[in-house]
């Protein structure tokens, strides 16, 4: 599979440990209905599950372990996908995973991520701060950044409901906009430029 036909799926799974026949119909679905790599954000991921989960979804998986019951985060490769992982970083808590990958010659940058909600901005702001500092070890054209940053950068067009205080994590806001000012763009809203709807 060339990787300029492979899609890249993301979805926060909210906890997939305890309950394996979610956890088989997530792979499932991803693994024959959309195809392509998959990044999955609050996993619960630990260590004994990992070769399990490994057999299951039967291709590569790079994880960020969280605990049972928070947090993980996680790249699933497929099966049929011609890659070889270069290097690797991820975080000690299950925030975020970076890795460079070569195929078809060119190299890439997946990069899984899951914030803290926005009731700990003080913690959003530290871990964008270090994500940022570990990206900046990754140099390459292609870059694909993922996950659930639990923050709308333009709240009047990118969230529905959840309050109407757009001033929520002002400052975790101005950060996370600075890294995406770094030649990287929202791909969805560059899309979809105008509308009220958001993945």
């Amino acid at each position: 599979m060339r990787m300029e036909n492979l899609k890249c799926n993301f979805l926060n799974v909210r906890g997939i440990k305890s309950d394996k026949r979610k956890r088989i119909f997530i792979f499932n679905t991803f693994k024959y209905k959309y195809f392509g790599i998959f990044f999955m954000q609050e996993t619960h991921s630990t260590v004994e599950v990992e070769s399990v989960w490994k057999h299951e979804w039967g291709g590569e998986i790079i994880f960020s372990r969280g605990t049972s019951r928070s947090k993980g985060v996680a790249i699933l490769l497929p099966l049929n996908f011609e890659y070889k992982i270069k290097t690797s970083t991820k975080s000690p808590d299950g925030r975020y995973i970076i890795a460079k990958i070569e195929c078809c010659s060119s190299k890439y940058v997946l990069a899984n991520v899951c914030a803290p909600t926005q009731d700990k901005e003080n913690k959003q702001i530290r871990l964008i701060d270090t994500f940022q500092n570990n990206f900046a070890n990754f140099e390459v054209e292609n870059i694909i950044i993922g996950g659930d940053f639990n923050i709308p950068l333009d709240p009047k067009i990118d969230q529905k409901g959840g309050g109407s205080d757009l001033n929520k994590s002002m400052r975790y806001r101005t950060a996370l906009s600075k890294f995406w000012a770094l030649d990287l763009c929202d791909i969805w809203r560059l899309n979809n430029t105008n509308k009220h709807m958001f993945t």
